[in-house]
């Protein structure tokens, strides 16, 4: 079996600058994408899969990752509820948060003894897991890179 792709139209363009030193994040969700950079944010909403709709608005603080990726983003998971768009993201070492990007409330998720340069989640809420990758070592692994989950509790 091959590897297939496909071009998506999206009903607006969105320009992200890779090489900005504003950080820039990719969250996924249910039936949504959040991308976000500096002080700007787009919702794209997946329940129409021939021509997603994008939503861009300003958010009031950026994301605040302690460090950079190897890659040019911080990956993570988008959240909806009581109608705001929030998002979960590794912000050092030892914390993950949730930042809501109407009012950039943030909130820890959870706190670890080390995550090494971890910035790269996923949440799979049917299997009740959550990725994750990193390099170096952590209180999960030691190596040269580590792509790994753990058990988690999701409540919708």
């Amino acid at each position: 079996m091959g590897f297939v792709s496909a071009t998506v139209p999206l009903s607006e363009t969105i320009i992200i600058d890779r090489s900005s030193a504003e950080p820039a994040g990719v969250f996924s969700g249910r039936g949504r994408l959040l991308l976000v950079q500096g002080l700007r944010a787009w919702n794209v909403d997946l329940s129409l899969p021939t021509r997603p709709r994008v939503t861009a608005f300003r958010i009031p603080q950026t994301i605040q990752p302690t460090f950079r990726c190897e890659s040019w983003a911080v990956w993570g998971i988008a959240e909806y509820f009581r109608d705001e768009p929030w998002v979960v993201y590794v912000r050092d070492q030892q914390t993950i948060v949730r930042q809501n990007l109407f009012t950039g409330e943030v909130q820890n998720v959870a706190r670890f003894m080390s995550l090494s340069d971890m910035c790269s989640i996923a949440a799979a809420p049917r299997l009740d897991r959550w990725y994750f990758h990193h390099e170096g070592a952590s209180q999960f692994r030691s190596g040269d890179e580590t792509i790994g989950f753990c058990n988690a509790t999701f409540t919708m």
